[in-house]
Order: C-alpha cells, then sequence, then structure tokens
C-alpha cells in the first residue's frame, strides 16, 4: 500500500495545489474510513486504486469543492498535504462505484462521515447532499 499512499499524497497535493509536507496523514482514520467502505486488505486498496486511475483527474476536482462546502475546508490554511490524504478520495470514489442511486450513495455517505467525524445526524446529511450535488455527473 506504500505506492498507492506515495502516489496519494501527490495527487491530493496536485487537487489542493499544494506541497506534499512531511508525515502521513491520520494512519486510523484512513483505515477506518477505507474498511468503512469494504476495503479491508492493501491489495484491494491496489485494486481499487488502479479501477480509479481513468477517474483519478475528475474526482480529484470534485474532492476539493466537495470538502470545501460540505466539510468547510480551507486548502489555503494547510502548509502541505501528508501522505495518504488522497485516499479519502478514493473511499470517495468506492461510493460512487458501488451505489448507482443518489439516495443510496447519499446514505453511505451519511453513515460515513457520522461514524468517522461523529456529525450529528443533521450534519452527516448535509454532507452526503453536498456529496451527491458535487460529484453528480461523475458515474465510474
Amino acid at each position: 500500500m506504500k505506492d498507492v499512499t506515495i502516489v496519494g499524497g501527490g495527487l491530493a497535493g496536485l487537487a489542493l495545489g499544494i506541497g506534499l509536507r512531511d508525515g502521513e496523514f491520520s494512519p486510523e482514520y484512513l483505515l477506518a474510513a477505507l474498511r468503512a467502505v469494504g476495503l479491508q486488505r492493501p491489495a484491494e486498496v491496489t485494486e481499487a486504486a488502479a479501477a480509479m486511475a481513468p477517474q483519478l483527474e475528475a474526482v480529484a476536482a470534485r474532492y476539493v469543492p466537495f470538502a470545501v462546502e460540505a466539510l468547510g475546508f480551507d486548502p489555503t490554511q494547510m502548509p502541505g498535504v501528508e501522505r495518504g490524504y488522497s485516499l479519502l478520495m478514493l473511499v470517495h470514489h468506492r461510493v460512487l462505484q458501488a451505489h448507482t442511486l443518489d439516495l443510496h450513495r447519499a446514505e453511505v455517505v451519511r453513515a460515513l462521515y457520522q461514524r468517522l467525524d461523529g456529525l450529528t445526524a443533521e450534519a452527516a446529511h448535509r454532507v452526503a447532499e453536498v456529496f451527491v450535488k458535487v460529484f453528480d455527473n461523475l458515474r465510474p
């Protein structure tokens, strides 16, 4: 999974318009997020990353506006991106790939953010609405 993580940080940096910085992005958080979308083993993560490759730029281009609007994320306040950050993009792509109906996608994203970030049901619902809106025309 090291190769995916290294490429992942570089991709996130490109999407955010900032460079890499030392360190890894919260390994426990990433593992929980990957497991939440059914990626249990490094080989599964590598396979999912390969499946995402044709849409890599499209996913990255949508992830930033999603994170800004849904999560209040401000990339201008980041000194750099830690390795592994873009595995979050892989998690979101996995939701897109596994669920074709927006209703299902919204429910999975709502549950994901409630579990990972401890959001209230209302806040997680809003995140899910933004996810469906921002990723609407991206169909794996």
